[in-house]
């Protein structure tokens, strides 16, 4: 087995490939779908912006046949999606990936690891490699149960009921000071590993991106909103967009508006709304958030898969 850069030609066989098993890897989907756009763009287009890439993909092969794909980013992250078997096994990937990560992110590189996400035991593959090629240590792991919108029929036909003391808003750039205290309590409740500091700066950089690109809605106190003051007490949005997937993220709601059912209906709302438009829904969450698992079953949220994100440092 082997690496190669994905190139424009080999795209559609990437996306084929990723598409069979889109719901364990749709951050990676997404990134490939931007990809395969820019890709699109004409060539000078593509020289012009070479110096601004800030992800490289690579396929892993096995007699011609796509075992795997990994996205390189230069900001430390790496997703991911294998699928080894008894023709192709995870053993005999050790040598070329742990060869990748070590020219990609080793001393001689200008770019330092921050952390792996996926599927758990594939995240535990690639993790293997990096202590094996000694290019980071291990700061934290976080593990997650990987849950998919699976509702009944009829459950299809009920009524999302919007919970007492709120009103529903769908955000747009406009929103984004608005929103950035709340997305910025989700963050350092949720997100940010320990040891490491909240960026302002930058946290209000991915909000900008993501009320761009992504679908968000928030939830804002009722009674405020009547003397015509935005406080947003909750907010869930789709921070991922894949090919037939979305994966829903930044579900959050503020102590005082818990266990009222804003975080249910939120991660319902998006999903039934992403589905008319064709898409189905993933969501990951802690193991040990219990509330949380609760509010996304009570949603129709089925588990499906671990999934894993390792720290590094």
């Amino acid at each position: 087995m082997n690496y190669v850069c994905l190139r424009p030609k080999f795209i559609n066989r990437a996306v084929e490939f990723i598409k069979k098993n889109e719901h364990l890897c749709t951050g990676l989907s997404e990134c490939l779908r931007w990809y395969k756009k820019k890709s699109e763009i004409s060539l000078t287009v593509e020289q012009n912006s070479a110096s601004l890439q800030s992800e490289y993909f690579f396929l892993l092969y096995n007699n011609n046949a796509i075992v795997g794909l990994v996205c390189l980013m230069t900001n430390g992250r790496i997703l991911h999606h294998f699928e080894f078997s008894e023709t192709a096994k995870k053993e005999d990937a050790v040598a070329c990936t742990t060869q990748l990560l070590q020219e990609f992110y080793g001393e001689k590189s200008t770019y330092s690891l921050f952390c792996i996400a996926g599927l758990a035991s594939n995240t535990a593959f690639l993790t293997n490699c990096v202590l094996k090629a000694k290019i980071a240590k291990i700061r934290q792991e976080e593990n997650y149960n990987l849950m998919i919108y699976k509702p009944t029929y009829s459950e299809c036909k009920k009524f999302a009921q919007i919970p007492t003391g709120v009103i529903l808003h769908k955000c747009s750039i406009a929103d984004l000071y608005i929103l950035s205290d709340l997305q910025k309590l989700y963050y350092l409740e949720e997100v940010v590993p320990v040891g490491i500091s909240f960026n302002e700066i930058n946290g209000r950089k991915l909000l900008r991106r993501d009320l761009q690109r992504q679908i968000i809605f928030a939830l804002y106190d009722k009674e405020k909103a009547k003397k015509n003051c935005k406080y947003p007490v909750a907010k869930a949005e789709t921070n991922a967009i894949g090919f037939n997937w979305c994966q829903l993220g930044g579900i959050y709601t503020v102590k005082e508006f818990r266990n009222r059912g804003c975080a249910t209906f939120l991660s319902l709302y998006i999903a039934r709304t992403v589905y008319k438009k064709g898409y189905n829904t993933v969501l990951f969450v802690k193991k040990n958030n219990v509330p949380a698992i609760h509010a996304y079953k009570k949603a129709q949220f089925v588990n499906n898969a671990e999934f894993q994100i390792i720290y590094f440092i």
